[in-house]
């Protein structure tokens, strides 16, 4: 019990009684007081009390005291143990009696969770060889935090992690360590370990899905591209486009699917709503600034363009065109060339419309404004006297490569 009167909500009080209360009781029911106060207090009171939680972590003589302190540091954010370890390692140092290693190997075996916890999160930044048999021991501990952070962690060992026993923990009823194993078999990354989640694309979470596709591009065989075309239908927007993703940068980086092949069975395989549907998405990879790394970043969103405009080639659909004449905005000179050399073969007002509002647009750059104008000019004039008219290249093209190989990009 707190002492009283003691208000639950007054958190400089709070932080007095487990720095200073004189018993563990008190000073444990701070603790917990401290982890259930309201995410709408003072921001500056709120990180007080992350601070005196962690300080009670590296003082309190009591294990009941700093394992409410670490319950409590969890309550408010998972990466509020990750800064916890950090200081405690950190302090481990300054004693200099052992090293942080040998302590959270040791943590790892107590008997108190919260420590176990602490050590898991510990080693997901220190994991090697040598700790990847106590790591494993822990998928089965009883505190399903320290199962999911075990698996991450062990996720970190590399081409020694063992992946069956991290494909057992995917038959586990709790969401957590399910996807905390999904995330470890991403990480080991070896073939083995994305074979293991190939069955998660049919999983009913959506996170596990995502993550699953995500990885696929890895895999590099046929089967890959299957499960990656199917996830094409996914109930989540966010695992399509993710799908979507991971086949560009898996048919351009192997031999066993070809561009081509893929673009076929996209198109023939669909009705007019799913290939709007589809156009829809890829205007939106297109649109997107956040897509991978800047090399893959500009991968995808020259054949999310080729294959945007091989629909809208296949379509009578004006929104389609419109989707398209959106490309022109992205700063890849390649894809906006590509994107241009569909457009000239379109007519119709809501293109035009679309795209002489695009030329004169303030908000575009002088590049894109050029080539809309071009591309609205080319729409209504003889295709041979726009091309010695304009200084924008038209060459009609079947793959990206065409471009990318002709600009040396």
């Amino acid at each position: 019990m707190l002492e009283p009167p003691v208000d639950s909500s007054d958190i400089p009080e709070l932080c007095r009684l487990l720095r200073g209360g004189d018993t563990p009781t008190v000073r444990q029911a701070a603790a917990n007081a401290l982890g259930r106060i309201s995410t709408s207090s003072d921001g500056d009171e709120v990180e007080q009390a992350l601070d005196e939680l962690m300080g009670a972590v590296l003082r309190d003589d009591s294990e009941e005291v700093r394992g409410e302190a670490i319950d409590a540091l969890y309550r408010y954010g998972s990466e509020h143990i990750d800064r916890l370890a950090t200081r405690l390692a950190e302090a481990v140092r300054t004693r200099g009696s052992e090293t942080p290693g040998a302590f959270f190997r040791r943590w790892l075996g107590s008997d108190v969770p919260q420590f176990r916890l602490v050590a898991a999160a510990a080693m997901a930044t220190r994991a090697d060889e040598r700790v990847a048999d106590e790591l494993e021991a822990a998928f089965t501990d009883s505190d399903r935090r320290v199962q999911a952070r075990a698996l991450e962690a062990y996720g970190n060992v590399g081409d020694a992690a063992a992946v069956e026993p991290v494909r057992q923990a995917l038959e586990t009823d709790d969401p957590m360590v399910r996807r905390a194993a999904a995330t470890a078999l991403a990480n080991i990354g070896t073939e083995e370990a994305l074979e293991a989640m190939l069955p998660l694309a049919q999983a009913t979470e959506n996170r596990l899905r995502r993550l699953t596709v995500e990885q696929l591009h890895r895999l590099d065989r046929r089967q890959s591209a299957v499960v990656l075309v199917g996830a094409l239908d996914d109930r989540s927007e966010t695992v399509r486009r993710r799908a979507m993703v991971s086949l560009i940068l898996l048919y351009t980086s192997s031999r066993p699917v070809e561009p081509d092949t893929v673009r076929d069975y996209l198109i023939k395989e669909r009705n007019h709503e799913e290939l709007v549907d589809l156009a829809r998405l890829l205007s939106n990879i297109v649109a997107d600034d956040g897509e991978g790394t800047s090399r893959e970043s500009q991968t995808v969103k020259r054949h999310a363009v080729w294959l945007l405009g091989e629909i809208a080639g296949t379509l009578d659909d004006e929104e389609v065109h419109c989707w398209l004449a959106d490309s022109l905005r992205t700063p890849d000179r390649a894809a906006t060339e590509m994107a241009a050399a569909y457009l000239r073969q379109f007519e119709g007002e809501k293109l035009e419309s679309k795209l002489r509002s695009m030329s004169r647009d303030a908000d575009c750059s002088a590049e894109t404004r050029t080539i809309a104008s071009s591309v609205l000019e080319r729409i209504k004039e003889d295709m041979a006297k726009d091309t010695e008219k304009h200084d924008v290249d038209y060459t009609y093209v079947r793959q990206p490569s065409d471009y990318t190989e002709k600009h040396g990009s």
